[in-house]
């Protein structure tokens, strides 16, 4: 028999000698790592796993080594990458909702002044009843993550480990900005999903009946081998351009004399679905970079738009080629933590070679087709025209892709969307399979 004084053991759950508690021979831990002659290591108790540091001279190695997961860790996660990739999203993982705590349960779980109790849910696991709760952080950038408590909530049930264990844990002191956990069910048992904010990709772990949060799964968007059709107007037409049948329209670096113009600001901001613009000034830039530009302040922040491409196509099916161009609509807000918006769409020039986004046909497509994402780069979409069977089309595309996310048709009454693709497929591997 050996104590471990700095092990963090819940009495409850270890051997007892006159209120100490202590392990004796033949007491299974599992050792998780070593630094100099300690050992941590995690205790498996009745109730509840107690975790800490001991003597590694103590321990003997018993079985091989692995990494404890759920006996159904396999059929979890092939179950979640089939729905998601077939697009059955709320088949894939139902959200478990949450309610507010009674106040006399939130006065029990002693939460330090920069954190609070978001909401709530009672389960069941394995016979056991446990208490999940979502603790998020103060501030204008939330995290939260799930911790468990007795169903009296009389004792917290997740190890002090919890935040070590977390696969969204990168290794720092705290967490960022934007790790977020959530309540799911996959195959029926209460899940917890972990994502950072802004990314697709995702982590899964199961809950046992004391409390102990185990990573199961890990989940990466990847691009898919090619495109498939989720949504068409024209069955054929998809299908065509899904496998790579339309052809590029040639288009150029705006010309010397290409320029822009902006003839009713409000609609550029309308487009966004913001407050009417204020526009004090307006000033035609000289290029910026290799093409014209302009910028101006709106309530929501500062606008830049710029002419990307200029060529001669019938971009809208009229059967009369007519001098177009794409343009780029970015916005920037500082309010908060910040947020902006990013779009491309295609514009006709007037016969003095000005585009003017808010006139005419351009303000119809600006304003079905500017799509306002966040900030991040990668998420940008970028539109490129293409034409097949005579018919000149839209396709728009994440930043860096070869694939296709939409094919939209514009003309005289406005923009149509004609196809939508599904460009990426999750990959769902256990934790084990991590490089």
């Amino acid at each position: 028999m050996h104590r471990f004084s700095d092990l963090d053991i819940n009495p409850d759950d270890v051997h007892q000698d006159q209120g100490s508690a202590y392990l004796v021979g033949g007491d299974n831990v599992d050792a998780v790592t070593k630094c100099g002659n300690e050992t941590f290591v995690r205790y498996h108790g009745p109730t509840q796993v107690s975790v800490g540091w001991v003597d590694s001279n103590h321990l003997k190695e018993a079985g091989t080594p692995h990494v404890p997961l759920p006996s159904n860790a396999d059929a979890v996660c092939g179950a979640v990458q089939s729905a998601l990739n077939a697009g059955r999203f709320s088949e894939a993982m139902p959200s478990i909702s949450l309610t507010p705590l009674d106040p006399r349960a939130t006065g029990q779980l002693q939460l330090d002044s920069n954190y609070y109790a978001s909401g709530g849910s009672r389960v069941v696991v394995q016979g056991v009843v446990l208490n999940l709760v979502s603790i998020t952080s103060v501030g204008t950038d939330h995290s939260n993550e799930i911790l468990v408590w007795s169903k009296d909530f009389k004792k917290k049930l997740s190890p002090s480990d919890r935040d070590a264990r977390d696969a969204l844990n990168n290794g720092a002191d705290d967490w960022g900005f934007g790790i977020s956990e959530s309540l799911v069910k996959v195959l029926g048992q209460p899940m917890v999903l972990g994502r950072n904010a802004h990314e697709e990709n995702f982590s899964l772990s199961s809950i046992d009946r004391s409390g102990d949060i185990v990573p199961v799964c890990d989940a990466k968007l990847v691009v898919a081998p090619r495109a498939i059709v989720m949504k068409a107007t024209d069955r054929g037409v998809c299908d065509a351009v899904a496998k790579g049948a339309a052809a590029n329209v040639e288009m150029d670096a705006p010309g010397p004399d290409d320029r822009l113009a902006i003839s009713n600001p409000w609609i550029s901001a309308k487009r966004m679905d913001v407050p009417d613009a204020y526009v004090p000034s307006i000033d035609d830039y000289p290029r910026g970079g290799n093409y014209p530009r302009m910028d101006f302040m709106a309530d929501f922040g500062s606008v830049t738009l710029a002419l990307l491409q200029s060529g001669v196509v019938d971009l809208d099916n009229s059967g009369k080629k007519h001098h177009v161009g794409v343009i780029s609509y970015e916005y920037a807000s500082g309010a908060g933590a910040g947020s902006g918006g990013y779009s491309e769409t295609p514009v006709l020039f007037d016969d003095k070679s000005v585009a003017d986004p808010t006139k005419g046909k351009n303000a119809l497509w600006f304003k079905q087709l500017g799509r306002g994402v966040d900030n991040k780069p990668s998420e940008r979409f970028h539109a490129r025209l293409v034409t097949y069977g005579g018919v000149t089309y839209v396709e728009y595309l994440m930043k860096g892709a070869k694939l296709p996310s939409q094919l939209w048709k514009v003309n005289s009454s406005g923009a149509q969307e004609v196809c939508n693709f599904k460009t990426s497929q999750f990959e769902v591997h256990l934790v084990t399979d991590r490089q």
